[in-house]
C-alpha cells in the first residue's frame, strides 16, 4: 500500500510539473493550428491570397519569395524574399511584372506565439 502511494504522489508530481513548468511543456510552441485553404487569385493589379480564419488568431504572417521552398525561418534565404502581416484571412500583394511568380506560405498569430506554415502554393 505505502508503494501504491508513493508512486501515485511521484505521477501526480509530474504531471503536475509537465503542466505548470514551461520548460517541460510545450515551451515557444504555439497552440494555433497553421492556416488551412490557401488559394490564390490573380487579377490585373494584385495577387490575392485567402485562407480559412484560425480560431485564436490575431493576425497573420505571410512569408514570400520567387523560390519554392518557402518557411518562416528559411525564407530569407530564397530569392525575392519578403514578409507581411494581415489583420484578418485575406491579403492583396502586387502582381510583378515580368510574368514572374512567387511562392506563399502563411501562419497564424496568437497571443501564445506563431503556428507553423500552411502549405505552400505558387501564384500566378
Amino acid at each position: 500500500m505505502k508503494r501504491l502511494r508513493l508512486a501515485l504522489m511521484a505521477l501526480a508530481g509530474f504531471l503536475a510539473l509537465s503542466v505548470l513548468d514551461p520548460a517541460s511543456a510545450l515551451a515557444g510552441e504555439s497552440m494555433l493550428k497553421a492556416p488551412d485553404g490557401l488559394k490564390a487569385d490573380t487579377g490585373m493589379i494584385f495577387i490575392t491570397l485567402s485562407w480559412k480564419a484560425v480560431d485564436g488568431a490575431k493576425s497573420y504572417n505571410i512569408y514570400m519569395a520567387s523560390a519554392p521552398g518557402v518557411t518562416m525561418k528559411g525564407y530569407k534565404n530564397l530569392p525575392d524574399a519578403m514578409t507581411h502581416t494581415a489583420s484578418g484571412p485575406s491579403f492583396n500583394h502586387p502582381k510583378a511584372g515580368g510574368g514572374k511568380s512567387y511562392y506563399f506560405v502563411v501562419t497564424a498569430v496568437g497571443s501564445d506565439g506563431e503556428s507553423m506554415e500552411s502549405a505552400e502554393i505558387k501564384a500566378p
